[in-house]
């Protein structure tokens, strides 16, 4: 699969099946700190997505 067509696809997934947002590591931060978490650091994977490890803060 073309690697564009292929984040086209999962933006598209992401926003119509899941009703999801992409968002930036500072709203994640926000977010997280909301519930008493912290990043410690995002986690770039093999493909164009990133995991982010928290901590309780």
């Amino acid at each position: 699969m073309d690697d564009d067509f292929g984040s086209v696809m999962s933006d598209l997934h992401m926003m119509v099946v899941l009703g999801g947002r992409e968002r930036t590591t500072a709203e994640y931060a926000s977010l997280l700190g909301a519930a008493g978490l912290r990043i410690t650091h995002p986690i770039r994977m093999d493909s164009d997505f990133y995991a982010i490890e928290a901590v309780p803060d």
